[in-house]
């Protein structure tokens, strides 16, 4: 019994099972936790990648706090689908300033932790994005020909709703920072069969007309460009010609002609300060206003002068006798207007140094006074982008037998350009000139807004970045007010991207 008794004392049999008895429950408990853990990370490391591309879609883009949160949390659904009991708290957004910051805080259910009364495991993660801003220089070169005064739909003529198109684009522009944008200046740039240059106009040429017979009127600016631009028809102009001479000084000197249009021995000079004047009873009275759209606006970095110029209310819609407007006779001629386009981006342009100027509506109405303008940017500048917005209802022309004038000169019966105007040439003017701006690494979007009939040539080709060819994908052919409305707004969206570097 003693040799048994040491034997048994002496046994190790069944020590193995006692010990992994012992080990097991822990070591099992310890894999299940891991799990758990391992599960939580994979989910928190899913979430920060999800708040990163939430934030840098919303740093990307340019709009209104509502608007961003909209885009960034579709983002975050689209990269983070909750599943399997994993739900997740409402983000914590700061998508309107710099950096772009989004947190969150997802909850992951446990299932060996449970043992220990822990259900779910909390995991947060966040993100910032630095936005870098890229500024941004706008031309607005808008047709304002009668025709668009004259072709209505649902009782709002085309030049209203092109109104409140370029209204709520400036909107959009400027949004969330209305004043003193640091990021964005717009210029606007009416345009008929000439255009009024504005603050610069008196300064451009010899001798302004006479005040006489209506000294109440007197001119407002249109000029007749100098012969070395656009009145030499003999042969299409190349962009390299173009651009020199648009960056080539305009002085006193007189390389431009003010209208002046006494000698036709007429005794009422259209006003400028009623809509009637322009499109109905004023068809009959000519003088230095005649076809002679509203001034030119430099680059500016506020909204309330572009609405003004443009006729808008703050909310985009178009504002009756105000601002813009269509003037009738003269004609279209897409080439002076993207000449002033040009000049009113252009660092070797007339809009140096002006200082503030007083932005009229051109009718009955408020005006916006002391308002600052800026000296154009150079062409390639280092997180700045030069960009023409081109509209227009109609292709090319002029109304060679009327007795008012263009920017080609003052027609009288069979005027002195007659002999040489072809609309093909006009058109080769054009695309000159927008082939010279893009030369510079000018962007252009075009529109065309017309329901009965096709565009021409050049507002097709003008659209684009390359020299030579126009890019259907920067080119809207309306046919309609409301397509009007959505190509606007999609060249908005479009710009506001571009605003953004990072």
């Amino acid at each position: 019994m003693l040799s048994r008794l040491r034997s048994f004392c002496r046994s190790e049999r069944g020590s193995v099972a006692v010990m992994f008895a012992t080990v097991a429950v822990p070591t099992i408990i310890a894999v299940g936790v891991s799990a758990d853990l391992m599960r939580a990370y994979s989910v928190k490391t899913r979430l920060g990648a999800a708040l990163d591309a939430a934030a840098l879609a919303a740093g990307a883009n340019n709009g209104s706090a509502t608007q961003l949160q909209t885009l960034a949390s579709s983002y975050l659904a689209a990269n983070f689908p909750t599943a399997n009991g994993v739900t997740l708290d409402p983000p914590t957004y700061n998508l309107t300033s710099d950096p772009v910051t989004i947190s969150a805080t997802a909850h992951v259910p446990t299932t060996f932790l449970q043992l220990a009364g822990i259900n779910t495991v909390a995991v947060g993660a966040s993100t910032s994005v630095v936005r870098e801003m890229r500024g941004l220089e706008v031309a607005l070169v808008l047709d304002n020909t009668g025709s668009l005064q004259v072709y209505s739909a649902n009782g709002v003529t085309n030049i209203e709703a092109l109104k409140s198109a370029a209204g709520k684009l400036a909107i959009q522009l400027f949004s969330g920072q209305p004043s003193d944008n640091p990021y964005l200046r717009v210029a606007v740039v009416p345009y008929v069969a000439a255009v009024n240059p504005g603050p610069v106009a008196a300064a451009m040429v010899k001798t302004p007309p006479s005040l006489t017979p209506d000294t109440a009127a007197g001119w407002t600016g249109c000029v007749v460009e100098r012969p070395s631009t656009f009145q030499n028809f003999s042969t299409a102009p190349n962009y390299g010609a173009v651009a020199a001479d648009l960056d080539s000084p305009v002085t006193t000197a007189g390389y431009l002609t003010a209208y002046d249009w006494a000698s036709d021995n007429y005794n009422v000079w259209t006003t400028r300060t009623v809509k009637s004047m322009t499109w109905t009873s004023g068809n009959s009275g000519p003088g230095p206003n005649r076809s002679c759209p509203s001034p030119v606006v430099p680059l500016v970095n506020s909204l309330q002068p572009i609405l003004t110029a443009i006729g808008a209310t703050s909310s985009g819609a178009y504002i009756d006798n105000q601002g813009m407007e269509g003037w009738l006779d003269g004609g279209t001629i897409g080439s002076i207007g993207m000449a002033w386009g040009y000049r009113v981006l252009s660092p070797n342009g007339p809009y140096q140094n002006i200082g503030n100027i007083t932005v009229n509506n051109y009718n009955n109405g408020t005006t916006v006074t002391n308002v600052p303008t800026f000296n154009p940017n150079p062409w390639v500048t280092q997180n700045w982008k030069k960009v023409v917005v081109l509209m227009t209802d109609g292709v090319n022309n002029i109304n060679l037998y009327s007795k008012y004038g263009t920017t080609y000169g003052h027609y009288t019966g069979f005027g002195v350009w007659k002999s040489n105007y072809t609309v093909s040439l006009i058109d080769a003017q054009e695309e000159a000139v927008c082939d010279a701006l893009r030369s510079q690494g000018v962007t252009i979007y075009s529109v065309f807004l017309n329901s009965n009939s096709t565009p021409g040539p050049a507002i097709s080709y003008c659209a684009g970045t390359q020299v030579g060819k126009g890019d259907p994908n920067y080119f809207f052919n309306a046919n309609d007010q409301s397509a009007l409305f959505q190509a606007f707004n999609t060249i908005g969206d479009q710009l506001s991207n571009l605003r953004i570097s990072q």
